[in-house]
C-alpha cells in the first residue's frame, strides 16, 4: 500500500520555486505597465501564473492554488484581448502576489494570517467579467520590501555553463579550508625567511673557513675536508631554498586561485536585491502621488551572499528617504523647471577589494545649513560646534541618533528609525557610507562594502612593540612625518599634508598601550571616513598583506577598537583594528564630542528607558506612550542591539519583548541581571507569550514584571514603571 503523502517534504522546494516565480511575475507586470502591447511578455507572465497554480495544487496548498488559478483566468482574458490590463487590474494582481507570499510564509512557519482569500478571488472574478470597481485606497500597512530569496546557487543553464545545487554550509566549510590554507601559507613564508637566514649563515661560515685555510697551513688537509662538507651543506641548502621557493610560489598561486573561486561561489549578483526595488518604488510613488523612474546599472556585479542579505534593509531605508525627502512632487518639479518625473538610480561596481553601491536621486538635495539648524534645535550639537562645522561635515549630522527633519511621522519615513541605524548596520558589515549632495540637484549615497567578510587586505603595523592589522579599505595614505612638521592650531597638534590640515593621535594612546619615547621620523596612517580625516601615528610599518579575519569568540565581549584577530606567520595572534571604532575613539580623544545631548539627558534623574522589540509598531506605540509622559526613550530591534545600547548610555529601565531574532528577551534579561554594571536596572517583559512556563522563566531570569500584549493597558504599564523607577 502506498504511504500517506507528506507535503512537508516538498514545501521548502515549493517556496524556493515560488519565490522565483513571484519575482518573475512582479518584474513582468511592471514591464507590462510600460509596454502593454508586448504579447511575448504577457505570455511569459501567463505561464508563470499557470505553473504556480499547478505547483500549489501538487503540494496541497489550496489557498495559493485558488488565487493563482483566478490570476491565470484573468491573465488569459487579457492575453485573448478580451480585457485590457488596466491600472486597477494591475493593482489587484500585485495584491495577489503579496498575498501568496504571506500565505506561503505562513505555511512554512505554521502561523495563521489574516488574508481574505474569498474576497480576493471574488475581485479576480469581477475583473474577468469587467465588473471590478475599486476605490483608490490608502495603504494602511507600512510599505514593506517585497521579500525575495537569495538563491545560494543558480540552478538553470546560464549560457553554456551547467550549474548544480550546493548547500551554503558546504561552501562555508570550503571557505574555512581556504582560509586555513592562507594562514598556513603565511607560516610557510615565515619558515622560508628563517631558511634563508640559515643559508646566509652557511655562506658566511664557508667564507671564514676559506680564510682560516689560508692561515693554518698545518691543518690544511683537515680544513679542506671541513670546507668540502661545508660547501656540500651550502649547496644542499641552496638547492632546498630554490625548490622551497618554487613550491611556495606554486602553492601561493593555487591558494589565491582557490580563494578567488570560493569567494566567487558565495557571491550573487546585486540584481538579486536590486530587482526587488522596481515594485517597491512603483508602489511608494503611487501612494504618495509622485512620479519616479528607477534606473539600474551594474546589476551583474557580485557580492557575498551574507552581505547581500544584510544590506537589504539599509538600502530600503535610503530609498524611503529618497522618495520622502528627496524627490519633489510633479507640480513642484514643474515649477523648478525639472521634468515632472523624478529619477532614482542604483549603480554597483567593483573597485579593488570593495563593491561600491550608489543610490542617487535628482531631487531637492540636502541643505547643510538647515541640517545645522535642526541639530542645534534638537541639542545634538552646541552653537560652537555648529560654527566650526563645514558644509561637507554638517551633512553627516543626518546620521546622528535622534536626528530628523520631519515634524510629523509619515508612513514612509520618520518612524523613529533614522539614518543612524543605516550607518550602524553598514559599519557592522565593515562598510562605510559617503554622502554627496547639491541643493535642488540631488543627493548621492555611496556604500563601500567589502567583497567578503572573511578575508581582507590589511596594513600590518607595530605600536608599543605590539603588532596590529588595519584594514586598508579606509586608509587614504601613509606618510612619514618629523617632529618639526607638527604645528599647533589653538592647543591641538596638526600636520599639513597636500594643503590639508590633518589632526592626529598616537595609535598606542587610543588602544591604551604604554607610550614609548618617539624621536625623529614617525609613520602616520591617514584614515578618511564619512567626511572626516584623522592621522594615526605608529612606530613601524611592517607590510601590507591579505589576512583571514577570525572572530574573538562568543566568550570574549566586544572589545573597543578591535574587530577580530588573525594568525601571523609564526603562529602569533594579531589583533585587527576596527577602523570605525578607532575613528570614534580618536575624535573623542582629540575633539569635544559632537553629540552632547546624552550628557544633558543624564541631568534628568530616573527618566531614561530602553524599549526592545523587533516589531516596529510595538516599539513606536510604547515609545509614544512613554514620551508623552516625559520619559526619555531609546529603542533597539533585538537583545543584541539592546546590549550595545546599554554600553553606550545609562538607562533606568528596560522594556523588552521575548521572541526576537539574534537574542531573545529571556537571554537579554539574563545578560543584564548577570552583569554587575546593569544588574540593578529593572526589566519589564511585554510579550504575546501567554504560557505559564514562559511567565515562570521570565521570573527566573530576573524580570521585575511580565505584561501580556493581549491584555496591554497603557495606565497599567505606566503604574508599574512609576513603582520601579519613579
Amino acid at each position: 500500500m502506498a504511504g500517506k503523502f507528506d507535503k512537508s517534504i516538498f514545501i521548502s522546494k515549493f517556496k524556493e520555486e515560488t519565490n522565483e516565480r513571484l519575482n518573475n511575475l512582479n518584474k513582468g507586470l511592471l514591464n507590462l505597465e510600460e509596454n502593454p502591447d508586448n504579447d511575448a511578455l504577457l505570455n511569459e507572465v501567463f505561464r508563470e501564473a499557470h505553473t504556480l497554480k499547478g505547483s500549489a495544487k501538487m503540494v496541497g496548498l489550496s489557498h495559493i492554488n485558488r488565487i493563482a488559478h483566478q490570476m491565470e483566468d484573468l491573465l488569459g482574458q487579457v492575453k485573448e484581448k478580451q480585457l485590457n490590463l488596466t491600472p486597477q487590474i494591475n493593482d489587484l494582481l500585485f495584491e495577489c502576489i503579496d498575498s501568496i507570499r504571506i500565505l506561503m510564509d505562513a505555511e512554512i512557519s505554521k502561523k495563521e494570517v489574516n488574508i481574505d482569500v474569498d474576497f480576493l478571488c471574488e475581485d479576480l472574478k469581477k475583473a474577468c467579467l469587467g465588473e471590478l470597481v475599486r476605490e483608490k485606497r490608502k495603504v494602511e500597512k507600512k510599505i514593506r520590501l517585497v521579500e525575495g530569496t537569495l538563491q545560494e546557487v543558480r540552478y538553470e543553464k546560464v549560457g553554456f555553463e551547467e550549474t548544480i545545487r550546493v548547500e551554503i554550509g558546504k561552501l562555508d566549510k570550503l571557505l574555512n579550508l581556504s582560509e586555513e590554507m592562507i594562514i598556513n601559507q603565511g607560516r610557510l613564508n615565515s619558515l622560508f625567511a628563517q631558511l634563508k637566514d640559515i643559508f646566509e649563515l652557511a655562506r658566511e661560515q664557508t667564507h671564514y673557513l676559506e680564510q682560516l685555510a689560508n692561515c693554518a697551513n698545518g691543518f690544511k688537509s683537515d680544513i679542506d675536508k671541513l670546507s668540502l662538507y661545508q660547501q656540500k651543506l651550502k649547496d644542499g641548502l641552496g638547492w632546498l631554498l630554490t625548490r622551497y621557493d618554487e613550491g611556495l610560489n606554486e602553492l601561493s598561486s593555487f591558494t589565491n586561485e582557490l580563494e578567488d573561486i570560493v569567494v566567487k561561489m558565495r557571491m550573487l549578483p546585486v540584481a538579486t536585491i536590486f530587482d526587488l526595488f522596481p515594485r517597491v518604488i512603483r508602489d511608494m510613488a503611487k501612494e504618495y502621488d509622485k512620479e519616479i523612474n528607477l534606473e539600474i546599472k551594474g546589476e551583474k556585479t557580485g557580492l557575498d551572499k551574507k552581505i547581500l542579505e544584510e544590506i537589504k534593509d539599509p538600502l530600503m531605508h535610503l530609498v524611503r528617504n529618497c522618495i520622502d525627502h528627496g524627490i519633489e512632487t510633479p507640480e513642484e518639479r514643474a515649477l523648478l523647471g525639472k521634468p515632472r518625473t523624478g529619477k532614482i538610480c542604483f549603480e554597483a561596481r567593483q573597485e579593488g577589494a570593495n563593491i561600491l553601491i550608489e543610490i542617487l536621486d535628482d531631487g531637492r538635495g540636502i541643505d547643510a545649513n538647515k541640517i545645522k539648524r535642526i541639530a542645534l534645535k534638537k541639542k545634538l550639537i552646541t552653537p560652537e560646534q555648529a560654527e566650526k562645522l563645514s558644509e561637507e561635515n554638517a551633512v553627516y549630522l543626518i546620521f546622528t541618533p535622534g536626528f530628523s527633519t520631519r515634524e510629523n511621522v509619515t508612513d514612509i519615513s520618520g518612524r523613529g528609525v533614522g539614518l543612524d541605524v543605516v550607518k550602524e548596520n553598514i559599519e557592522r558589515l565593515k562598510g562605510s557610507i559617503i554622502v554627496s549632495t547639491q541643493p535642488s540637484k540631488g543627493t548621492k549615497f555611496t556604500l563601500r562594502m567589502p567583497l567578503t567578510l572573511s578575508i581582507t587586505l590589511a596594513l600590518i603595523v607595530k605600536s608599543s612593540k605590539q603588532i596590529f592589522a588595519i584594514p586598508t579599505s579606509e586608509i587614504e595614505k601613509i606618510v612619514r612625518i618629523s617632529s618639526d612638521e607638527i604645528k599647533l592650531v589653538g592647543d591641538k597638534e596638526v600636520v599639513k599634508i597636500d594643503d590639508k590640515t590633518i589632526p592626529f593621535v598616537k595609535l598606542n594612546k587610543i588602544l591604551g598601550l604604554k607610550e614609548p619615547i618617539t624621536t625623529g621620523e614617525m609613520f602616520m596612517i591617514v584614515i578618511y571616513l564619512a567626511g572626516e580625516r584623522i592621522g594615526f601615528i605608529v612606530d613601524e610599518i611592517i607590510s601590507e598583506q591579505e589576512i583571514v579575519i577570525k572572530s574573538l569568540g562568543e566568550y570574549v565581549k566586544k572589545t573597543d577598537n578591535i574587530s577580530g584577530a588573525t594568525i601571523w606567520g609564526d603562529g602569533e595572534i594579531v589583533l585587527i583594528v576596527d577602523v570605525f571604532d578607532l575613528m570614534k575613539s580618536a575624535k573623542k580623544s582629540y575633539f569635544e564630542s559632537k553629540i552632547t545631548v546624552e550628557e544633558e539627558k543624564e541631568e534628568i534623574p530616573n527618566r531614561s528607558i530602553l524599549v526592545v522589540d523587533d516589531s516596529l509598531t510595538t516599539r513606536e506605540l510604547e515609545k509614544n506612550i512613554l514620551e508623552s509622559v516625559g520619559y526619555d526613550v531609546d529603542v533597539a530591534i533585538d537583545g543584541r542591539a539592546a546590549l550595545e545600547k546599554l554600553k553606550q548610555k545609562r538607562f533606568n529601565l528596560v522594556i523588552t519583548d521575548i521572541t526576537m531574532p539574534n537574542m531573545n528577551g529571556f537571554e537579554l534579561t539574563s545578560c543584564i541581571k548577570n552583569d554587575d554594571k546593569y544588574k540593578d536596572i529593572p526589566v519589564i517583559m511585554v510579550t504575546a507569550e501567554e504560557k505559564e512556563e514562559d511567565k515562570k522563566r521570565g521570573v527566573e531570569v530576573g524580570a521585575e514584571a511580565y505584561i501580556l500584549k493581549s491584555a496591554f493597558d497603557q495606565k497599567g504599564l505606566l503604574d508599574i514603571i512609576e513603582r520601579l523607577v519613579g
